[in-house]
């Protein structure tokens, strides 16, 4: 199901359990491959915090900000070492995508219509990885400055 995204990003560092709350809050409004990394991962940091899987309840706020109102269907669930929010829109019940909240440059941008391809495609492909994840960037301030914590950028 995940291949790429499992020969790609290893999690490392600091680990969270998804909590049956969350599980149950979220697990009707979520995909079922980001269900399936809840639940076999947790929260926490891929390849040094590259990329983070979040608590949604904890993001919340910074979405709401974002985008002028709480709007339901819609889950905060990583952020980038950077500080980029991926958000994961159920637009119906059979139409979806993923975008992500670019503070960088002040814009939300849509990424990819489903998670799968966000997980084993986006976050995979070296292109994406540079353009998107600045992972040249990210190694140089990971020599200088040591790994990131949890939830830091």
């Amino acid at each position: 199901m995940l291949d790429n995204f499992d020969n790609a990003l290893r999690p490392e560092g600091i680990r969270e359990t998804v909590s049956q709350e969350i599980l149950d809050k979220y697990g009707s409004q979520i995909p079922k491959e980001l269900k399936f990394l809840w639940k076999r991962d947790g929260f926490g940091h891929y390849n040094h915090g590259l990329f983070q899987l979040i608590n949604p309840d904890d993001f919340r706020p910074i979405l709401d900000l974002w985008l002028g109102k709480t709007v339901t269907n819609y889950t905060p669930f990583a952020i980038t070492a950077f500080g980029e929010l991926f958000y994961y829109r159920k637009l119906s019940p059979t139409e979806s995508d993923i975008c992500m909240v670019d503070i960088q440059y002040r814009k939300i941008e849509v990424i990819t219509w489903e998670m799968e391809d966000f997980l084993n495609n986006f976050l995979t492909n070296a292109e994406d990885q540079e353009e998107w994840l600045r992972l040249t960037l990210f190694q140089e301030a990971i020599d200088t400055l040591g790994n990131l914590e949890k939830n830091e950028i």
